[in-house]
């Protein structure tokens, strides 16, 4: 596979990263585009595509920068050459430093990578990621390159404050595997728990262990059907689906949230039955220990996952944690039942135990199908990113613009879409117009991660007035 750059330093890191591919330096001869795409996406497939081109082999091209919140998230996409044409990487850091100092004390920082992959067979994917982190006022380190010796990643944890330059590489590959690790570890014992569930299911013929190693198989398929979909849904936009495949995952939720509620409807009908027409409950002793094991594990496992969570600033972690936590208690609830069937002989108290662990279970989904609907049917962002964008907005307004209306914006899968109409006073240039709503787009980008903003220049006399243009759907100022 080649690596469509002619940085030797990131091929150098990506070989270390990737010790089991074959990655091959770009072939002499071959020139990549320029870097004129609008986003880091964009400029990656432009490298990979021509590697494809030019070798007929699989290509990986790679376009990263870093996103100063201070500097409503630029330099960007014009990292490399944030100095000037030429620019060396000296010059580009001391001229951020310079520029992030001036605007106050907001330090907060970014890299953005977008890695785009193109197979042998012309198949093209992207994936992108984030790693959030601070400015510092004095660089440090003498590894690394680019804008490392001044950025301290969120990611050693709290109180480490070393730059990337002064982690060693091995350092900065952990903060990667760590949280693979981490989303293994989670699957690997939903696994285990399912398995001993099943048996001790079986071997006690208790319908509460039953649901609840359901409950643990309904985590297990969440986590991969999230896999799958969100694979699909890193995939480019194509002549079909110009808009991208990121509403795959919201629709891959849907029909995960339906089948828990079908799985739980069986659980309180077979529940229901055993009330009604009696069971018993045999070998309590087995049951009992595997659901103590279980509250256990679960406990052990969330906390690890939570910590790298916090670590990795990981929404897919911290919901896996959130989800062992509610096994572990919906176990502590089954061996609670357990104990009151062992204690007074009545097995009506399984039956009992497994409609409350179902209940929970028609909640989980329930609230799955609500949330992936909502963003079906392109449900508006919640008021708290809405007032963030309309933060942005201000923090990027100059004289020139005289207001904004009908702003409005919706998710499909991990991307936002944002859209408004921006009003200029009369005498600004349509250069000039074009030029102050990329600035307000790219601080938009900085503060709403993996969004996509289109912006409507308009002139002066299509202002309205504010408080009119708020009385709709959309949103003013």
């Amino acid at each position: 596979m080649i690596f469509a750059t002619a940085n030797k330093h990131k091929l150098r890191e990506m070989r270390e990263l990737l010790p089991g591919l074959e990655l091959k330096a770009l072939p002499d001869g071959v020139e990549l585009p320029p870097e004129e795409g609008d986003s880091f996406a964009v400029i990656a497939l432009e490298k990979a595509r021509a590697a494809h081109a030019t070798s007929g082999e699989a290509a990986i091209g790679d376009d990263s920068g870093i996103e100063a919140t201070a500097l409503g998230g630029r330099p960007g996409i014009y990292s490399a050459r944030y100095g000037g044409s030429g620019a060396s990487d000296e010059e580009n850091l001391d001229k951020l430093l310079r520029e992030v100092a001036a605007a106050g004390d907001e330090r907060r920082a970014a890299y953005h990578c977008a890695l785009a992959l193109i197979e042998a067979d012309g198949s093209e994917r992207i994936f992108e990621a984030r790693c959030e982190g601070r400015l510092i006022e004095q660089p440090r380190g003498e590894g690394g390159f680019g804008y490392d010796p001044a950025f301290v990643p969120d990611a050693t944890g709290p109180d480490d404050e070393r730059t990337m330059s002064e982690l060693s590489q091995a350092e900065k590959n952990e903060m990667i595997r760590t949280k693979s690790g981490a989303a293994a570890l989670s699957i690997a014992s939903n696994a285990l728990l399912i398995a001993i569930k099943l048996a001790a299911g079986a071997i006690t013929g208790s319908i509460a262990i039953l649901t609840e190693a359901v409950h643990s198989l309904i985590d297990l398929v969440a986590s991969v059907v999230a896999f799958v979909s969100v694979r699909k849904a890193d995939e480019p936009a194509d002549a079909d689906h110009p808009y991208g495949h990121e509403k795959v995952e919201s629709l891959a939720a849907t029909i995960e949230g339906l089948l828990i509620l079908l799985g739980a409807a069986i659980i309180i009908y077979e529940a229901t039955h055993r009330l009604v027409v009696g069971s018993s409950v045999e070998t309590l002793g087995v049951g009992i220990a595997v659901m103590g094991f279980s509250v256990l594990a679960n406990l052990v496992v969330s906390t690890v996952l939570a910590r790298q969570a916090k670590l990795h600033d990981s929404p897919a972690l911290e919901g896996d944690a959130s989800h062992l936590r509610t096994d572990a208690l919906t176990s502590a609830g089954v061996l609670v039942g357990l104990g009151l069937v062992q204690i007074t002989g009545n097995a009506a108290f399984d039956s009992i135990t497994a409609l409350a662990v179902a209940a929970a279970i028609v909640a989980a989904g329930v609230r799955i199908v609500r949330r992936s609907s909502g963003v079906l049917v392109d449900e508006a962002l919640p008021d708290k990113e809405m007032d963030q964008i309309e933060a942005a907005i201000a923090a990027a307004r100059t004289a020139e613009v005289a207001g904004y209306h009908k702003l409005r914006a919706r998710r499909a899968g991990s991307r936002r879409y944002i859209d408004l109409h921006v009003q200029y006073r009369s005498g600004t240039s349509l250069e000039r117009a074009h030029e102050l709503a990329h600035s307000m787009r790219d601080s938009i980008e900085a503060t709403i991660p993996r969004a996509e903003v289109l912006i409507h220049v308009e002139p002066e006399t299509s202002l309205r007035d504010a408080e009119r243009a708020r009385s709709g759907p959309f949103r003013a100022g």
